[in-house]
């Protein structure tokens, strides 16, 4: 698609692939994986199409759009920016399904996984000398003020994963697909009483505010250049995205309207009426 304008240790970086966590679309166009196998029991989440295995032998949790919103596009985009941007998330296919291309989400369930995202969300954090240390703060912090940026009205502890390397496991968020700043780039930062907020203040109890991370979160949205989101929407089937809505939120990005959605974002996060 061609548009053009002018984490027992707790790793949070982004991924690489090491032939167990497969390669994502966000650093380069690939291939389609074909889904080989659907898991027959019913999909739990409100975009969910499918979960099954590719034909790469991975397991996806698959989406389409919903018939008034672009779950796809909305989910590729601000998965690959989240990437960019540091926020380690889960790598993400174009996945080939009953004559359907779907959005696909890798995923890696299992019972000891699940007990670290419960125990990375509940448990606040300690240094080596086992006194209080403010990295959960801080993550959370950054997590919080991207989603603000892309009106994600869904972040909840349900969609932060974790993946085993090795000895370490990885903090991975996932689902994007509520965000509404692709279809309505703007000013409009409201964020009323929805689960991202409920979980930022959960977050906020109990691993405390680090604002300078929040902040920093910002800057980094704010350096983030209009080619690396051409090339998203580039690598893009060309039906997940209608090019009048590409165009759009690529003027968002260049006219100086992101700066201030950034500027409106670090004012209300410096103020507490974020």
């Amino acid at each position: 698609m061609a548009f053009k304008a002018q984490g027992l240790a707790i790793m949070l970086r982004p991924h690489v692939s090491d032939g167990k966590f497969p390669a994502s679309f966000q650093g380069a166009a690939m291939l389609p994986v074909r889904l080989t196998g659907q898991i027959p029991t019913p999909p739990v989440g409100a975009d969910l199409t499918a979960v099954g295995h590719g034909d790469d032998g991975h397991l996806y949790y698959c989406k389409d759009d919903d018939g008034h919103r672009p779950v796809r596009a909305t989910e590729q985009l601000f998965t690959a920016l989240a990437d960019h941007v540091n926020i380690p998330t889960a790598a993400t296919q174009v996945i080939e399904f009953n004559g359907q291309s779907l959005f696909g989400s890798f995923c890696h369930p299992s019972t000891d996984e699940t007990e670290a995202v419960r125990k990375f969300i509940s448990e606040k954090a300690h240094d080596e000398l086992g006194g209080p240390s403010r990295w959960k703060g801080s993550y959370f912090s950054r997590l919080f003020a991207f989603d603000a940026f892309v009106g994600n009205i869904d972040r909840n502890g349900n969609n932060l994963v974790a993946y085993r390397d090795g000895a370490a496991i990885r903090i991975l968020a996932i689902d994007f697909a509520a965000s509404t700043l692709l279809m309505r780039p703007g000013l409009d930062t409201a964020l009323d009483e929805t689960s991202t907020v409920k979980f930022n203040r959960l977050m906020r109890r109990i691993h405390g505010l680090d604002e300078d991370a929040s902040l920093e979160m910002v800057a980094r949205l704010e350096s983030v250049p209009l080619s690396f989101i051409e090339s998203v929407l580039d690598r893009m089937p060309p039906t997940w995205l209608d090019a009048g809505m590409a165009q759009r939120f690529l003027e968002f990005w260049r006219d100086g309207s992101r700066s201030k959605r950034l500027a409106k974002i670090g004012a209300g996060l410096k103020d507490g009426t974020l």
